[in-house]
C-alpha cells in the first residue's frame, strides 16, 4: 500500500507541474500572438507610408523635369581671364 500511495503522490506532483507548465506555455503563446499581430499592423502602416513617400517623390521628380523643360538653357561666355560668365537672358 505504501508503494502505491508514494507512486500516486509522485504522479499527482508531476501532474501539477505539467499543468503549471502548460499554463505558462499558453500565456507565452498568447503574448507572442499579440506581438505578431502588433508587428503585422506596424508592417502594414510602414508599407502604406513607404508607398505614399514614393508617390510624393515621383510627383516631385516629374515637377522638376517639367520645370527644367520650361526654363531656357543657361548661356555662358568666357571673359578675358578665362572665367565663365553667365550671360543676361
Amino acid at each position: 500500500m505504501n508503494g502505491r500511495m508514494l507512486q500516486a503522490e509522485v504522479l499527482k506532483t508531476e501532474n501539477e507541474r505539467l499543468k503549471l507548465e502548460i499554463k505558462g506555455l499558453k500565456k507565452r503563446n498568447e503574448d507572442l500572438e499579440n506581438k505578431i499581430s502588433h508587428l503585422e499592423q506596424n508592417s502594414g502602416l510602414m508599407q502604406e507610408d513607404y508607398e505614399t513617400l514614393m508617390n510624393i517623390m515621383n510627383r516631385a521628380r516629374k515637377l522638376v523635369l517639367l520645370e527644367e523643360e520650361e526654363r531656357p538653357a543657361t548661356k555662358f561666355k568666357m571673359d578675358r581671364n578665362g572665367n565663365l560668365e553667365k550671360m543676361a537672358e
